[in-house]
Order: structure tokens, then C-alpha cells, then sequence
């Protein structure tokens, strides 16, 4: 995670110190991009004292997104998310062994992105912040166990959750080309589903992704 830090940290001070060779409001044009990271789950680190296992999993996993921005001008946009996160094998030990499963995290996101210095057209960077709503689905399969003497692999069971939540956030474009632009982008998502989905039910937390989008279409 640390190194993930340095190396976004490494970024802005890039964009802050180069030269402003292109120069464009963002919100003048319909963009598509894709972006990853990572997404830290708060709340995955803590034991379980409700349910009848103790389950382990990794605080911070790996995000993948892509993403559609359609420009309204004056500096605002809507975007659309589809975001995928996965969290590898989690865990849950039981009185008589363990058994792993597989968990992925799914958020559908709709919201809205405001340049607030887009009048300034003589930066190519331009940061920004953003906020909407999102549908979330979660969804585990059961991989693999081991109870004592007994191994076991597991095929085709598993089971899914969802619910709606919201985000907020902020972050930072960078023309790099005509057509072409670097994004930088800070998110916290709140999200709780109604039942435990890889031993959690409370997946808030933040996401750092940087990414490049294509503008497509300007206004």
C-alpha cells in the first residue's frame, strides 16, 4: 500500500511541475476510460463475533473500473461506473477445520463530476469532485475445505447479495494529447449489504485508481 502511496503522490507532482503542452476543459467532451487500483475494505481486518466462524481476509484488494463520462459544459459531467473488485481467497475457520472461499464485489455506480476550475483552460490538469449512487453486488463461491482428515473441493455453489449505496470523492485529469487523458481518483464507497458476503457485511472504504480515458465526442 505504501508503495501504491509513493507512486500516486509521485504522479501529481508530475502533472503539477510539467508543461502545459494541451489544455482543455474536460467536461467539453463525452469521455470513455478504464482505471485500477485498489479498494481498502475498513472493516476486513476485524474478527467476525456474530456468526459461528472466525473469517481472515485481506484489507486491501485489487479494483478494476471502466468508466463513461458524458460532458454537460461549465464544468460539470455525469459519469457511469462499472467496477469490479476481487478479493481472492477468504478464510473461515471452524470448529472441526477451514474452508476457503472466493469473493468479488461488484458496484454499479451513477453520479455526477464537477470541474470547479475548469474556466482555466491554460492548465492541462484539472481537478475535480464527484458523488453519486450505487447498486452493489456481492457474490462468494465456495472453493475449498479441509475438516480434519477429511479434503474437500467444492463446485458450483455459491451465493450472491446486493444493495444500494453512495460515494464521494475526488481526483485529478491530465491532458496528455489532443484525444488522450490521465485520471487520478480518490473514492469512498459506503455499502452494507443485509447479510454477511465473504464473512463482511460493512464493505466502506476508500479506492485509489489512476487510469486513461479517450474523449470521444466533444461538445
Amino acid at each position: 500500500m505504501k508503495k501504491t502511496s509513493y507512486l500516486f503522490i509521485l504522479l501529481i507532482i508530475f502533472i503539477l511541475v510539467s508543461s502545459q503542452a494541451f489544455a482543455g476543459d474536460p467536461s467539453q467532451y463525452d469521455m470513455i476510460g478504464f482505471r485500477g487500483g485498489v479498494w481498502r475494505v475498513e472493516k476486513a481486518d476485524e474478527e467476525i463475533t456474530s456468526s459461528p466462524y472466525k473469517a481472515s481476509a485481506k484489507t486491501h484488494s485489487p479494483y478494476l473500473e471502466l468508466y463513461f463520462s458524458l460532458g454537460l459544459k461549465k464544468g460539470f459531467c455525469l459519469e457511469f461506473l462499472l467496477g469490479s473488485c476481487s478479493r481472492g481467497e477468504t478464510r473461515f475457520d471452524v470448529d472441526d477445520g477451514y474452508f476457503w472461499e472466493s469473493v468479488t464485489i461488484i458496484p454499479l455506480s451513477f453520479g455526477a463530476k464537477h470541474f470547479f476550475l475548469s474556466r482555466n483552460l491554460k492548465k492541462s490538469w484539472q481537478p475535480y469532485t464527484d458523488l453519486g449512487i450505487s447498486y452493489v453486488i456481492g457474490s462468494t463461491k465456495l472453493d475449498y475445505g479441509s475438516f480434519g482428515s477429511y479434503r474437500a473441493f467444492f463446485e458450483g455453489y455459491g451465493e450472491t447479495s446486493s444493495n444500494f449505496g453512495f460515494f464521494a470523492g475526488g481526483g485529478l485529469d491530465y491532458q496528455i494529447s489532443e484525444l488522450l487523458w490521465l485520471n487520478f481518483d480518490i473514492k469512498h464507497q459506503w455499502i452494507k449489504f443485509s447479510k454477511e458476503v465473504g464473512g463482511l457485511k460493512d464493505y466502506r472504504g476508500a479506492r485509489f485508481t489512476l487510469g486513461i480515458s479517450y474523449a470521444i465526442k466533444q461538445k
